[in-house]
């Protein structure tokens, strides 16, 4: 059974190179790893958190994020995970720092290596909110 992964449309260049190292390290075939993007669900690029979340967890999807902000108070990823977030939810997973994702291979393997180790152990982390990788 296939794994999905939703990147967050404001990280998907990042969210591609990371899946190319999962490929390269032969993780995708292995886990059966799915990728979508915003364009593949329906989702338009102006969505609210609450609309990404609420699809990512009706549909089984990962959400792969950069950290956003919490300046958009009571309508913030945050505050949805705060208010909506129960013991059988997905966990929201968060680059820590998209930037070095791109440029520095090391950190971009201990991201995808951090990755696979949560959807390797998946059912540890139901209920948990956010994960942030590495």
């Amino acid at each position: 059974m296939a794994t999905f992964l939703l990147s967050d449309h404001n990280c998907e260049g990042q969210v591609k190179v990371m899946i190319a190292c999962l490929r390269e390290l032969g993780f995708m075939e292995l886990l059966d790893i799915e990728m979508l993007f915003f364009k593949d669900v329906g989702l338009s690029t102006n969505a609210t958190d609450e609309e990404v979340w609420r699809l990512c967890q009706k549909q089984g999807y990962y959400l792969i994020t950069a950290n956003r902000s919490t300046k958009d108070g009571p309508k913030s990823l945050h505050s949805v995970l705060e208010n909506l977030a129960i013991e059988t939810s997905l966990p929201v997973i968060t680059m820590s720092k998209p930037d070095r994702i791109i440029t520095e291979k090391q950190y971009r393997e201990a991201c995808a290596e951090n990755l696979v180790e949560i959807l390797l152990n998946a059912h540890l982390y139901k209920g948990v909110s956010r994960l942030y990788i590495p």
